[in-house]
This record gives C-alpha cells, sequence and structure tokens, in this order.
C-alpha cells in the first residue's frame, strides 16, 4: 500500500488536530452546542415534526397520570366491552392502549418515575426543537452546522492515527492514566481532551516555556 497511517502522532496529526479543535469550537449557546453536532445528518423539516409529535405524547401521557383517579375510573369505563359496540375500532384501540397505560402505572412510584420520564423526554424535545429553530433565524448557526461536517473529515483522519498510536503505545503515561485502548477508545472522550491530546507533541513539550 502506498500510504500507512502512521503509528505516532506527527506534524500533520497536530496541525489537523488544532483545525478540528477550531471548527468544533461551542458557539457559546449551550442548547444549540448540545444538539448541533448530529443536525446536519437530519432532515431537520422532518426532525422538527418528530420532536412536536413527542413532545405532545409526552404531554398527555402526563396529563393523564397527573389526574390518575378520574382518568383510571373513566378509561376503565371505556375499555369496557359492553361500550364497544358504540366505538369505532380506532376508538376502541386507543381507549385500550390509556387503559393499559394507566393500569401498568397503578403504583405510586412507578407513576413517579413515569412523570419524571416523561418530564425529562418533553423538555429535551423541546430544547432540541429550540436550537434547530435558531437555525433557519441565524446565519452564524448554519456556518458552524457546515464546519462540523467538516470537522467530520477532520476526525476520520485524526482517529485512524490515534487508534495506531494506541496501539503502537498502549504503555504511556496518557493511556495508562485513563485506562485508554482502541478498545475503550471513542470519540466522546477524544473531543474532551483535546488539550491534553495537544500536549503529547513533542514539539509543544520541548518549547521553552514562557
Amino acid at each position: 500500500m502506498w500510504y500507512e497511517t502512521p503509528t505516532d502522532l506527527d506534524s500533520f496529526f497536530f496541525s489537523s488536530l488544532d483545525k478540528y479543535e477550531e471548527l468544533i469550537a461551542p458557539t457559546g449557546d449551550e442548547n444549540f452546542d448540545k444538539f448541533s453536532k448530529r443536525f446536519y445528518r437530519k432532515n431537520l423539516a422532518q426532525r422538527k415534526q418528530e420532536l412536536v409529535r413527542t413532545m405532545k405524547v409526552s404531554a398527555t401521557k402526563r396529563a393523564l397520570l397527573e389526574d390518575f383517579k378520574s382518568n383510571i375510573s373513566d378509561y376503565e369505563m371505556r375499555a369496557s366491552e359492553h361500550n364497544w359496540p358504540y366505538q369505532t375500532i380506532e376508538e376502541r384501540e386507543r381507549n385500550l392502549s390509556i387503559y393499559n397505560f394507566l393500569c401498568a402505572n397503578l403504583n405510586t412510584v412507578t407513576r413517579k418515575i413515569t412523570l419524571n420520564r416523561l418530564t425529562k423526554e418533553y423538555f429535551e424535545a423541546k430544547n432540541e426543537l429550540i436550537a434547530i429553530e435558531s437555525v433557519s433565524q441565524d446565519e452564524s448557526r448554519k456556518r458552524k452546522l457546515s464546519d462540523l461536517k467538516m470537522a467530520d473529515i477532520f476526525y476520520r483522519s485524526l482517529e485512524r492515527t490515534f487508534l495506531n498510536y494506541l496501539k503502537a503505545h498502549p504503555l504511556t503515561e496518557f493511556a495508562k492514566k485513563y485506562n485508554l485502548s482502541p478498545r475503550t477508545y471513542n470519540r466522546d472522550f477524544f473531543d474532551s481532551h483535546i488539550k491534553e491530546i495537544k500536549s503529547l507533541n513533542p514539539r509543544r513539550s520541548q518549547e521553552p516555556s514562557k
């Protein structure tokens, strides 16, 4: 093969790492930064519709549980067989589904856990929706998505080199500090330890301190 990924972190790796760090730099909007890395891979219009549906379902289920006693009595009656002749198939299936959901949350503790989960789902969807809407309202957000797309291209090369480095140098202080190996490595680790990875640059470590 005319080219093999190096097993040492060379100058090309560190110059690429500088550019990668610049491309993924946070905007300062924590909510946008949380969700934006995966935006460009998605159809945002479609994703908005999915998030609106998620919020609607979560809010509906929360309302059912918040007025639990009244609702379980109501849906027990709606789901009973003697009321089936007065319902369409769709209504019958919906009433049974809601009744089964309420029955699955009979226990107070279970109900509290479900309410907490639904609240988290609702606000997670709401915050992602806010982040998506900001893309159409701010040109800098669109440019950031382009930067993140470019960052993925840089990362693919960085990852190959860094994994080869870990394989060839499993006993470095850095690897031992984090019990790091190709098996335990992932991109989240890479992104959150860029400053330390930069310090592995032998040229930088040889520079006189200012």
